[in-house]
């Protein structure tokens, strides 16, 4: 587990600089309106807060508690991005639907850091790398549909 949290905290980390650099090149575009910063900073919430979980992750062999506090914290983080995203009146269907299923996501890590033993013979510690991939996985379909959606609608107007 440690290795696959080592490897998952280094991904999120790429995808956060990544879209950092897609922000720089059309930052005229995303940057002009409050709704236009906002899903870009949503954009990086959903690669940071499994980065931080990956990252805090990796110390599960030191201290479970530590693995638990990490948990709890990056899915709070993630809560709080995708009820900001879901508040705000600028997402497409889509965008909403994700949205949505990565609240769901962050709330079950979230709950899977009370977890104690495993569920359906399954370390929640597993249940919760699974779950990650698919955050990770929305979030990349987020940033993708905010870029090509958004700028695309912008530059035909």
């Amino acid at each position: 587990m440690e290795t696959f949290y080592a490897t998952l905290a280094q991904i999120c980390f790429a995808l956060v600089g990544l879209w950092w650099v897609v922000v720089q090149f059309k930052y005229e575009p995303m940057m002009s309106s409050a709704s236009g910063r906002l899903a870009a900073y949503i954009a990086s919430m959903h690669f940071i807060a499994p980065g931080v979980i990956s990252l805090i992750s990796v110390l599960v062999s030191v201290d479970a508690a530590i693995w638990r506090l990490g948990s709890f914290l990056g899915s709070a983080l993630g809560i709080v991005a995708a009820l900001a995203a879901l508040r705000a009146a600028l997402l497409t269907r889509a965008q909403r639907l994700i949205e949505v299923i990565l609240l769901v996501s962050f709330a079950v890590i979230a709950v899977l850091s009370f977890v104690t033993t495993p569920l359906f013979g399954v370390k929640p510690i597993m249940i919760e790398a699974l779950v990650n991939v698919g955050v990770i996985t929305l979030g990349v379909h987020f940033a993708w549909l905010f870029f090509a959606g958004d700028l695309a609608k912008r530059a035909s107007s």
